[in-house]
């Protein structure tokens, strides 16, 4: 929750090419082949990088999983292996520990087989909590409140029977509690929750076609279902809660079949003020490209509401002749009409976004895609950023991270609270993980 900075309606975008950026050169992550690194993040930004070690000619040789431990800059430290080895999806702070989501059990030589979370010091060791059904996301605060969603078989309901999502929660010195039952059954693609720094949960999910969400208290008391919208498709959900009570559900659908696009894929968004009621969600696009690696990869659309100022939404749109990357604007609830912050006639899509506390915002892009692929007979072209400090109203010229061509298949950024200093990591298909660094936003 899987938060972003200040961008006000009126906002201008000066979109020009890649230009000098304050970003270092772009580091590998030693022993890290073909991995996709793991940010675990909290209220002060990121912590530490996780990620698992696969023996490519030997698929069934046990799995080796590692942490480097974030230092100054933010800059990955040392890779230290972790212990013991886990298949890990998600990674949330909460207090001075880390939880790590894993999906089974991680090597050939360990019995059974492991769903549910562990826990313990940022670099381990960790200790295994087995969950009843499949981790669908994790979430923690500064107070050591832990939050996760479960349910059964949710992402990928063919062939599975109904079932009900459910909340798993740790309060400090109280251990995990009994699952709190979400909803009634049904046949599900997923969810997503988040939990603010007093503790309150938000979470949501999707049955049958339609979006819902709920709140559970502190206390563990249960709101009524809200109904939010509609999917289309197998469905991304993002669920923030802002410190000062408002609240986001974005969700994403689309189907995709053997990396075809096999319907359009859009993005909606249902916002609520401080009274926890969610307005009439918004369509905020819709892309109507079918075929071949025309679907649209990783986040799709990235929401954040900073305390006390603006939110920010950024999603992957077309103009109807590219793919473009769009932001705008969270005032209360009222979504502003979006900027493009991708390069006109230029196919981009979005990886991630940032915000830090101060109002300073970075968002990631990924040109030369049109959709996951890039268009026939071209290379996808790095990775690049703009930016957006505190104080200002206007996104930077584009900062270049990785220099193209380079096909990255996914990345992620964050936010330093204490420095203001930007990590952002990825995935170069067939190359090592990578990171590089930016200077604070100031």
């Amino acid at each position: 929750m899987r938060a972003l900075g200040l961008l006000i309606a009126t906002f201008a975008l000066a979109v020009a090419p890649a230009a000098a950026a304050p970003w270092s050169q772009p580091t590998q992550i030693p022993g890290a082949p073909d991995a996709f690194p793991i940010v675990a993040d909290s209220a002060g930004g990121p912590q530490a990088l996780y990620w698992g070690a696969f023996d490519l000619p030997n698929l069934q040789a046990p799995i080796a999983s590692f942490v480097s431990v974030l230092g100054p800059g933010p800059a990955p430290g040392a890779a230290v292996r972790l212990s013991p080895s886990l298949n890990i999806s998600q990674a949330t702070i909460y207090g001075r520990r880390v939880a790590l989501a894993t999906f089974g059990s991680a090597s050939s030589t360990s019995p059974g087989s492991v769903t549910g979370v562990a826990t313990g010091p940022l670099g381990g060791p960790m200790k295994l909590h087995a969950l009843p059904a499949e981790v669908q996301s994790i979430a923690g605060n500064a107070a050591g409140d832990l939050a996760v969603l479960i349910e059964h078989c949710a992402t990928n309901v063919s062939g599975c029977r109904p079932s009900a999502p459910a909340v798993v929660i740790e309060r400090p010195g109280r251990g995990f509690s009994k699952p709190i039952t979400l909803d009634r059954k049904g046949h599900s693609f997923g969810g997503s929750l988040t939990i603010d720094a007093h503790g309150r949960v938000l979470a949501a999910w999707d049955r049958a076609g339609v979006i819902y969400a709920r709140f559970i208290s502190v206390a563990g008391k249960l709101s009524a279902i809200q109904r939010l919208g509609y999917d289309t498709g197998p469905s991304g959900l993002d669920v923030v809660l802002s410190g000062d009570g408002r609240a986001a559900v974005g969700w994403t659908s689309q189907s995709v079949s053997e990396g075809e696009a096999a319907s359009d894929f859009t993005a909606q968004i249902a916002l609520a003020g401080s009274s926890s009621h969610f307005h009439t969600a918004r369509t905020v696009d819709t892309v109507s490209v079918l075929g071949t690696g025309r679907y649209i990869p990783y986040q799709g659309l990235v929401i954040r509401l900073p305390a006390g100022q603006p939110g920010l939404a950024a999603w992957t749109g077309y103009d109807g002749a590219h793919y473009t990357v769009q932001a705008a604007s969270i005032n209360a609830t009222t979504i502003s009409p979006p900027q493009t912050v991708s390069t006109p006639g230029t196919d981009t899509v979005l990886a991630d976004a940032a915000e830090g506390a101060h109002g300073q915002a970075v968002i990631l892009l990924l040109p030369g895609r049109a959709g996951a692929d890039p268009v026939i007979g071209t290379q996808p072209d790095g990775l690049i950023a703009v930016t957006h400090p505190p104080g200002t109203q206007t996104f930077s010229p584009h900062e270049q991270i990785l220099p193209g061509p380079a096909y990255v298949d996914g990345a992620t950024v964050s936010i330093d609270t204490a420095t203001g200093g930007v990590l952002a990591t990825w995935r170069n298909a067939g190359s090592p993980a990578s990171w590089a660094v930016r200077t604070p936003l100031a």
